[in-house]
């Protein structure tokens, strides 16, 4: 098995940054290069905020999963829930690249809060499960996470890094369930 790839700084084309290459086998992710299109990318509108009390995580998430978006935000995998959707909010982010927004996701226990912000709701999830899997099991990606062929009823998120920090060998999962939805103020007038 050859060693896991350190991530250059050069801009490569048409390539997700290694440490979610294997993203690929799913859907072809579109990753700009131009500076110009990297910062209007960058820019598009938040889809929802996500909040992490126990480690102090309060971030935007954006659409996407391009190399640009995930060294400054977090990214919603395109196809996957959106969020309180049946199915899996599927969220990708650095542990040690950029803004490094889950360098301490490893923190998490089962039972922890996880809340996502939309404009006219919040969502609580609770922590489930916690996994590290190799960077070949997409079905992370499935509307019921790691469980393939299962219709989807339940409504999930799966936050997604590297493993351990600094490389990109294995995957860190944390799979939490929806137990909450609130309308928020700014939806009811």
């Amino acid at each position: 098995m050859p060693p896991p790839h350190k991530e250059s700084s050069e801009p490569k084309m048409h390539r997700l940054p290694s440490r979610f290459l294997w993203i690929t086998l799913l859907t072809v992710a579109t990753v700009v290069s131009t500076p110009q299109a990297a910062s209007t990318h960058a820019a598009a509108p938040a889809i929802a905020t996500l909040i992490i009390p126990k480690i102090g995580l309060h971030e935007r998430i954006r659409e996407g999963v391009g190399k640009a978006k995930l060294r400054r935000t977090i990214g919603h995998y395109p196809g996957t829930a959106k969020p309180g959707q049946v199915g899996n909010v599927a969220l990708l982010g650095h542990r040690t690249t950029g803004r490094a927004p889950f360098r301490k996701l490893n923190r998490l226990t089962k039972g922890d809060s996880i809340v996502l912000k939309t404009k006219s709701h919040s969502f609580r999830y609770v922590v489930r499960r916690i996994r590290i899997i190799s960077p070949s099991r997409t079905n992370v990606l499935n509307p019921t996470p790691l469980r393939p062929g299962r219709t989807p009823k339940g409504r999930y998120l799966s936050l997604i890094t590297c493993h351990p920090k600094g490389s990109d060998a294995k995957r860190l999962v944390v799979i939490a369930k929806l137990v909450a939805t609130k309308t928020t103020k700014q939806s009811k007038s």
